[in-house]
């Protein structure tokens, strides 16, 4: 696919009100300096309308360790390791927007600052991010959808508790019927997910 960041920073400029994001940024394939800076950069040419989405990554077995090995990323052994690492990068990420990191080199700080939604797989990890203060991002189906929808930190904002769907043209209604259970569940946001080229004059 195109890389995430070019390609959001050109939509930034042909759109004026759509909040724009990765989701998620993999803290496998990106350091925090550079998600820090990337996210900076589509900030700015947004005028304030970037989301940064965040991942701890798969497990070296699954099937999405595919392009780590293509790209020679070597991918943390243990959930707890990959846990661990997606709250050090978040927390350095932070450091990083707020001038509290300690460097020769002075990195661009966005205003305001993003929100922040981690992708979560797990009821452990929603509440780690909440813990964290960021938002959850949760697939539609999954077995614990309401355990970690309930796990959020609604102190965050509208990014607080978040599921994604497959895309349905009906969907993009924000009344349709499909979005009911998940805003009876807590969700703030759906997002609609697809890998088909659609029609967006259209929509």
């Amino acid at each position: 696919m195109l890389d995430p960041h070019v390609t959001l920073g050109a939509l930034a400029t042909l759109t004026e009100r759509v909040a724009l994001g990765v989701l998620v940024n993999n803290v496998a394939n990106r350091s925090a300096a550079i998600l820090a800076s990337a996210t900076t950069a589509l900030q700015e040419i947004s005028s304030g309308r970037a989301v940064l989405g965040i991942g701890a990554g798969a497990s070296p077995s699954s099937r999405f360790a595919t392009e780590h090995r293509a790209l020679d990323l070597p991918l943390r052994s243990t959930m707890a390791e990959r846990h661990d690492a997606l709250a050090a990068t978040i927390e350095e990420i932070r450091a990083i927007w707020s001038g509290r990191r300690s460097s020769e080199v002075t990195f661009p700080t966005p205003d305001p600052v993003p929100p922040i939604v981690v992708g979560v797989n797990s009821v452990t990890l929603a509440r780690r991010a909440a813990e964290l203060g960021c938002g959850i991002n949760v697939r539609w189906n999954h077995p614990d959808v309401e355990a970690i929808l309930g796990s959020a930190d609604r102190s965050v904002g509208p990014y607080a508790a978040s599921v994604w769907i497959p895309f349905d043209t009906k969907a993009t209604d924000p009344d349709a019927p499909v979005h009911r259970p998940f805003r009876d569940l807590g969700a703030t946001r759906v997002v609609l997910l697809t890998t088909r080229q659609e029609d967006l004059d259209a929509l």
